[in-house]
């Protein structure tokens, strides 16, 4: 993005779909600076303009194999 013109600390990500490709594209834009607030796939998303907490999302996301956002509640 640097290469665009365009300041990392300042972008923020959305990322539809939580599936093999949106989950580790969400944890190396974060890992890269980027700030990702939102999430989402079939059952429903997640949002925090703050930005989300991707490594802990992910954990809660695969335990027991639930991978649904709409069980998943998010604090500030």
């Amino acid at each position: 993005m640097r290469h665009l013109g365009l300041e990392v600390e300042k972008a923020s990500v959305v990322i539809q779909g939580f599936g093999n490709v949106g989950s580790h594209t969400a944890r190396i834009m974060q890992e890269h600076g980027l700030r990702v607030i939102a999430v989402s796939d079939k059952s429903g998303g997640l949002y925090n303009p703050k930005g989300l907490d991707i490594p802990e999302l992910l954990k809660r996301y695969r335990a027991d194999g639930h991978r649904k956002f709409r069980d998943i509640k998010i604090g500030d």
